[in-house]
């Protein structure tokens, strides 16, 4: 594995010497002072981020990403990121139930770009016939297989879900096939040229009248990573998957959507759509 440079994470020695200072006098005990972190021991955080700061590349951190926590209760990934990205779920999950139609007469196709493990697919069962959930790692969409063979079994209209594992770049799918298609922070991965491909790419895959949501803007970052140090060490993890992005020359914001036509979209209609309490809103662009 490639060695990394941690000069960006001033904090990264003295949070791995606060951990071992605390295991050493605690032993695996832990603060008493709360957090949603709740459940993960210092000890279990500082094996992560010692393995994280490992990795070589994006593939190789989900991959850790997608192993269950020792209590057994959910996905390393799921628990880290899921305070913040519950944000994003909830505003998706009301977006969607105003524009998109669930039940019997729902869509036939919906697409999950960056499905990760499954949450937001999960959202699309309930509104599509079939999902497909493309995403780089095969071990965070066997977590997202997963849950989402486990809501098919006591649903009332099972959907049927197709995972890919695959490079959106390489992603084969029929033209003008899917209904509508989101992404839940996978452009922030993209380079500005990646962007303008990826786009593209959504154009030529939806139907005419298709709808692709993404976000207006990046979330507001929320302070689940500045109590304890159990809770840094967490947001230390994810900074450590992100800095790999940055690293890897991939890490970025998305192009401002007001000159989407130069990306592909020209002649589209483009909706805001915002959901309070919702504070990252969710744009919707419908095909011609």
């Amino acid at each position: 594995m490639s060695e990394r440079n941690f000069s960006s994470l001033p904090y990264y020695e003295v949070l791995a010497q606060q951990a071992e200072a605390h295991i050493a006098e605690h032993g695996l005990k832990d603060f008493d002072k709360k957090d949603v972190f709740a459940g993960l021991s210092i000890s279990e955080l500082s094996q992560l981020v010692e393995h994280m700061a490992q990795t070589a590349n994006l593939e190789e951190a989900y991959a850790l990403m997608a192993l269950p926590t020792q209590d057994g209760k959910s996905t390393y990934y799921d628990r880290l990121f899921g305070p913040q990205h519950k944000i994003a779920y909830e505003g998706f999950r009301k977006v969607l139930a105003r524009t998109e139609i669930a039940g019997s007469k729902r869509a036939a196709v919906a697409m999950d770009v960056g499905a990760g493990t499954g949450e937001n697919t999960i959202t699309l069962m309930r509104l599509a016939q079939k999902v497909i959930a493309a995403d780089l790692s095969k071990p965070m969409l066997e977590v997202a297989k997963h849950k989402t063979d486990a809501v098919n079994v006591k649903a009332k209209f099972p959907t049927e879900v197709e995972y890919r594992v695959a490079d959106v770049f390489k992603l084969e799918v029929e033209p003008a096939s899917v209904d509508f298609i989101i992404d839940n922070g996978f452009l922030t991965y993209l380079s500005p040229m990646e962007i303008h491909l990826y786009w593209q790419k959504v154009s030529e895959w939806l139907k005419p009248k298709g709808r692709y949501y993404t976000f207006d803007k990046a979330q507001p970052k929320v302070g689940f990573f500045d109590t304890t140090l159990r809770a840094q060490l967490a947001g230390l993890s994810v900074e450590l998957l992100l800095q790999l992005s940055h690293q890897m020359g991939q890490f970025s914001y998305p192009p401002r959507y007001e000159a989407a036509e130069e990306y592909g979209f020209a002649g589209w209609k483009l909706h805001r759509l915002q959901e309070k309490p919702f504070k990252a809103g969710v744009v919707q662009w419908t095909k011609n």
